[in-house]
């Protein structure tokens, strides 16, 4: 038996077409048209995981669903399903992916029969030259989701440190959405740290908790003066609490250390 609810997204209502046991069909609508079913409790999964998703707090989704459509077309969808949170690919890779190089154009009319868009991520599908090109749901859609998921910050930070607990306190006053990572218990490896110290565009030394006991007992002062980058990316990937912290990570802005005032622009 299917069933038939709606729900409310910031894109609009969806309808949201169940059975006892799967998600079968997610569509965007323009109105609710048709009368509601009971509400499953597969739907009710589908309601709580897509409240996450839309707040930034699940970036995998794990509901059971059935995919209805040619061998072609599950093929591609499951491809698509690989894509991570944050990520996009190019109609062509998928092509590649499922063995088929110069099946582009099928690729992307499968994309665009995607019965489960969010769930199957297919907005994370776009043109090899970077252009976002269709999206069943509208172009504007697709935009939404893309900054949606974009806007995720990693925040990494140590719980016993009283700033960070502050930082954490402010971020989730303003709504802003992230992922916390201990850093202690996973320091980020050195390709993390190289990558984090270029979009932040500061020297690492800036990078070092000069005012941690252990920066002291390795008598790291003298080393970290002298900057050699190699060496001190060696010594800051070694252990979490030679890392100044809270650290809040977003694609194109890097802050280390809390001040209230300058986290500001991040809100925009």
């Amino acid at each position: 038996m299917r069933y038939l609810n709606y729900y409310d997204s910031p894109l609009g209502a969806l309808e949201i077409i169940t059975d006892e046991k799967n998600l079968l069909e997610i569509k965007f609508v323009e109105k609710k048209s048709m009368k509601e079913s009971e509400k499953t409790t597969v739907f009710l999964q589908v309601e709580k995981e897509l409240n996450e998703y839309f707040l930034g707090k699940r970036k995998k989704f794990s509901v059971p669903f059935i995919l209805s459509g040619t061998e072609f077309q599950k093929k591609v969808w499951i491809e698509v399903n690989n894509i991570s949170y944050g990520e996009t690919k190019s109609y062509k890779e998928i092509s590649k992916n499922i063995g088929n190089e110069k099946a582009v154009r099928a690729v992307g009319n499968a994309n665009n029969r995607n019965k489960l868009p969010i769930i199957i991520p297919c907005h994370r599908v776009i043109g090899s030259n970077g252009n976002l090109v269709g999206y069943g749901g509208g172009l504007s859609k697709k935009i939404y989701l893309l900054e949606l998921e974009e806007k995720m910050f990693k925040f990494l930070y140590y719980p016993k440190c009283s700033t960070c607990i502050k930082a954490k306190k402010w971020l989730l006053e303003n709504k802003i959405n992230f992922e916390e990572r201990d850093i202690v218990k996973e320091n980020p490896n050195k390709e993390e740290l190289r990558k984090i110290i270029e979009i932040s565009g500061q020297p690492i030394k800036k990078f070092f908790n000069t005012s941690g006991i252990l920066y002291r007992e390795m008598n790291l002062k003298e080393k970290v003066a002298k900057g050699n980058f190699e060496e001190l990316l060696e010594i800051l990937s070694t252990n979490g609490m030679l890392v100044k912290r809270p650290l809040l990570i977003g694609d194109k802005v890097v802050k280390i250390g809390f001040k209230e005032k300058d986290w500001e622009e991040i809100k925009k």
